[in-house]
């Protein structure tokens, strides 16, 4: 890659107030107006490697003139239940038996407080961008993969963000789906008291991106209840699509989802680009 691109990736420090902790947020600007230039959100898979995710996105950036932003939800700070699950429940785990990754959980029926949630960070980091850069707030796009896509479809679903225009949810390995009947993190029944916001997020532009060739089960939960869901990603971001669809119809409400199938993609971010690429310019 061209030195000169890298010397346009920034790094500053974004203070999560929950934790007390400056986090570290990569932003990359390319060349041109800026005041022209489309923002998007990448939040990375789970080695929270937000630099290399940026790194995926600069051919891209450049192409299209987006700007790049990169939070790192690291792992030495945000576990699995803060990032993923974006701390709404307490988690306990058990790494005896499968992949460090995925971790056998045992999940607190109880919601946190809102005030405990690790959403509001996105938006704060947005508007601290557009100041400090003194551009006009007309919104960003978030894009997911992997875990940072769990992190992007809850974050749509409870994240109530004000300046979100866009969700691109790709290849998670599980879901928080429509379901009435299951306690969080698998469905909202214990949720009930956002009801209104969960029913909101039917009629945001949310595009679920499935890989059909995301089909392999190494670095993906398999608790029988996850196993519910469906066996592979690709099934699972189905399901997820479906479950949507079948609430919006119970409650009759309008949608703005679209089910992305991409062929010959695998469990790979870069592969995903092109789609996402296609969705952010439309």
């Amino acid at each position: 890659m061209n030195k000169h691109y890298l010397d346009r990736i920034k790094i500053y420090e974004h203070m999560d107030k929950n934790k007390s902790y400056n986090m570290n947020v990569f932003t990359y600007v390319p060349e041109g107006n800026i005041d022209e230039m489309k923002v998007v959100f990448v939040m990375s898979g789970c080695y929270r490697d937000a630099l290399n995710y940026l790194k995926l996105w600069i051919e891209a950036a450049n192409k299209n003139k987006y700007i790049i932003i990169a939070p790192e939800f690291d792992k030495g700070h945000y576990s699995i239940a803060d990032h993923e699950y974006g701390n709404l429940i307490n988690i306990k785990y058990d790494y005896s038996s499968q992949d460090i990754y995925t971790p056998y959980m045992t999940y607190d029926k109880s919601i946190k407080d809102e005030s405990y949630w690790i959403y509001p960070n996105i938006d704060e980091i947005y508007l601290e961008f557009i100041k400090e850069y003194d551009i006009e707030n007309k919104g960003y796009i978030i894009f997911g993969h992997s875990s940072g896509s769990q992190f992007t479809h809850r974050f749509l679903m409870f994240g109530n963000s004000k300046h979100c225009k866009k969700y691109l949810c790709a290849n998670a390995g599980l879901y928080t789906f429509y379901d009435e009947y299951k306690n969080y993190p698998y469905g909202i029944n214990n949720l009930k008291t956002f009801e209104e916001r969960i029913k909101k997020s039917l009629s945001k532009k949310v595009y679920v991106l499935a890989g059909e060739q995301d089909v392999k089960t190494d670095l993906l939960n398999s608790l029988p209840m996850d196993l519910e869901q469906g066996k592979t990603r690709y099934e699972r971001a189905t399901n997820y699509f479906n479950s949507a669809m079948n609430y919006a119809k119970k409650y009759n409400l309008e949608t703005n989802w679209k089910f992305i199938s991409m062929p010959d993609v695998n469990h790979n971010s870069k592969n995903v680009i092109p789609f996402a690429i296609e969705i952010i310019n439309n």
